[in-house]
């Protein structure tokens, strides 16, 4: 009788671990839908279903794309003051973008949306995929294409600024922040006396790259140049950020005075 009760006791547990096993490889609460296919203009994906997933991910595709893309929740689903939980941002000096990349958020959000936003040029094709399911433990950070931690200084460009000129480092698009992370600047030629220096100003452009309205009193970064100075010098490092705009619209922009030659400037940015 005891060798009875001993089998029945293990038959049974063993069917509950089974069984355990087996609701949670069913669960319902996930979705995946598509959002959008070729979108070529600004647009609002219609409210995305959420019933319970706490994990959200918006896998998308651009072609020759230039604009804003974002993933918005709302807590009462108008949308009035959508928060935003990831962004990427592309077309900064008609930088295009064709490529595949996945948007990540956590958190549960009674309605959540996709967005498309100051849309310059191309397409963009994008599917929404969601399950209750664990999310990172790293809060989200500074990138161009999108949240994530630590900060990434993903990209990188090059210019060249004649001496007693002022040119913007970066088209920023409506809404955007610019982080600068490092910097190498190089001459052309033997300088004088004089200075660079970094400024903050103020555009409504679309993408903003005029630096015609000064922020504050100052420079951010100032450098004095002379006849001695070294024909190559680096500042910053690429782990995270070394000067941001203080605001949205405002665009980072480089300042040089009368130092004979021309400056040659090389840097790695995020922007969100």
């Amino acid at each position: 009788m005891r060798r009875t009760f001993a089998v029945f006791g293990v038959v049974l547990l063993l069917a509950i671990g089974a069984s355990a096993q087996f609701l949670g490889y069913v669960s319902t609460q996930s979705v995946a839908v598509n959002v959008f296919t070729n979108q070529a203009a600004n647009a609002a994906s219609a409210t995305l279903q959420n019933i319970g997933q706490s994990a959200h991910f918006l896998t998308y595709c651009n072609t020759g794309f230039q604009g804003q893309l974002a993933l918005e929740g709302s807590q009462d689903g108008t949308y009035a003051s959508p928060i935003v939980l990831a962004q990427a941002s592309y077309g900064q000096l008609g930088l295009a973008d064709s490529a595949c990349h996945v948007m990540q958020a956590g958190g549960y959000y009674p309605a959540v949306r996709a967005r498309v936003l100051n849309y310059l040029g191309g397409s963009v094709t994008a599917f929404y995929t969601a399950l209750a399911a664990p999310i990172s433990y790293a809060p989200s950070a500074i990138t161009s294409t999108g949240p994530t931690s630590p900060i990434v200084c993903d990209r990188s460009f090059s210019l060249t600024v004649a001496q007693n000129a002022t040119s913007s480092l970066i088209g920023n698009l409506p809404g955007q922040t610019f982080v600068l992370c490092a910097v190498t600047f190089s001459f052309n030629g033997a300088t004088t006396a004089g200075s660079l220096q970094i400024s903050e100003f103020a555009t409504s452009a679309a993408p903003g790259n005029a630096c015609t309205t000064g922020i504050g009193t100052g420079a951010f970064w100032n450098a004095f140049v002379t006849a001695n100075t070294p024909q190559l010098f680096s500042v910053g490092g690429a782990l995270g950020p070394w000067l941001k705009a203080q605001a949205p619209n405002h665009v980072l922009c480089l300042t040089t005075t009368a130092i004979t030659a021309n400056t040659e400037i090389t840097y790695t940015f995020a922007q969100y």
